[in-house]
Formats: C-alpha cells, sequence, structure tokens
C-alpha cells in the first residue's frame, strides 16, 4: 500500500494513474471527476482534500469567507486560521464536502483541524498577525466535531489531520 499526496491540478491525473488497488491517494478532487472514479473502480481509496481550519487565497469562496480570518497561517502565503464556529463556514465544509463525494471519492482528508490546539496554545508562530480574536478552544473543538458528524452522514470517510 502506497501514500500518495497530490493537490496540484495538473498533476492529480498522473498521481491516480500510478495507484494501485489499495493505495491510499489525498488529492484536491476539484475538476477530477472521471480520474477519480476510474481509481475508485481500480480499487484506489481517494480520500479528497478539504481545508476546514484555514481559508486558501487561491479558493473560489475566499472572499466569501475572509471576514472570518483569525490570523495569518505562518509558513502558507494567502493562507489563514479561520472561524470554525461560524454556522455559514461549517455549512459550507458539508457543501465542499457533497461536490467531493459526487466525484466519487469515498473519504475526506479534513486538513488543519488543530485549529483548536492554536485557539487553545495562540497564534504564536513568528509571522502570524492577529487579524481578529480567536474563538475558545472548546468552541472551536465542538465545532469541528458537528461538522465530522455531519459529514460521516454523508457517507464518507473523514481523517482529521492537525
Amino acid at each position: 500500500m502506497a501514500l500518495r499526496y497530490c493537490f496540484e491540478q495538473d498533476r492529480v491525473k498522473s498521481t491516480l494513474d500510478r495507484s494501485k488497488k489499495n493505495d491510499l491517494a489525498v488529492i484536491d478532487t476539484e475538476g477530477c471527476e472521471g480520474a477519480v472514479r476510474t481509481a475508485v473502480k481500480r480499487g484506489v481509496l481517494v480520500y479528497g482534500y478539504l481545508n476546514a481550519g484555514a481559508l486558501e487565497s487561491e479558493r473560489s469562496y475566499c472572499d466569501t469567507f475572509k471576514h472570518l480570518c483569525i490570523a495569518k497561517y505562518d509558513g502558507w502565503d494567502g493562507e489563514y486560521w479561520v472561524d470554525v464556529t461560524n454556522k455559514a463556514w461549517q455549512d459550507h465544509l458539508v457543501m465542499e464536502a457533497r461536490k467531493i463525494k459526487a466525484t466519487g471519492a469515498i473519504g475526506l482528508y479534513l486538513d488543519n483541524t488543530d485549529i483548536y490546539y492554536m485557539c487553545a496554545k495562540g497564534f504564536k508562530e513568528e509571522r502570524s498577525r492577529m487579524i481578529k480574536k480567536a474563538p475558545s478552544a472548546s468552541l472551536a473543538y465542538k465545532a469541528l466535531e458537528s461538522v465530522i458528524l455531519r459529514l460521516t452522514t454523508l457517507g464518507l470517510a473523514v481523517m482529521p489531520h492537525g
């Protein structure tokens, strides 16, 4: 069993083509429906990437949720820790998960779930700059727990990361 990560759109298809039965491939599924379905039919365990705790500036929905940014994500230009306690953000994650499921992926790789830890310990990274006050760690944890429970009802395996 091999583990493959690929988030560059121009390399996802080749990554899936190289994957064998029982390999785990974590990919950005956007625009790759045919390749995902073909890989899953061959027995590849395809998990779609979903960033739960941070907002990436290159995503089409960035402007919609920019007001939820808490702090810059150190080391990742254009990425910001986000307030996961916001209901609209939670609903957005479920909607994105439905899109990932529609590609044929069998699971979700839920990135940056350590946002609750960051809320507890503080955003002390060298270059992080606070944008607004973070929610309590307890509220962030409960929000992520609620989202994960909602995601599992979609019939997808969920792999929290962070």
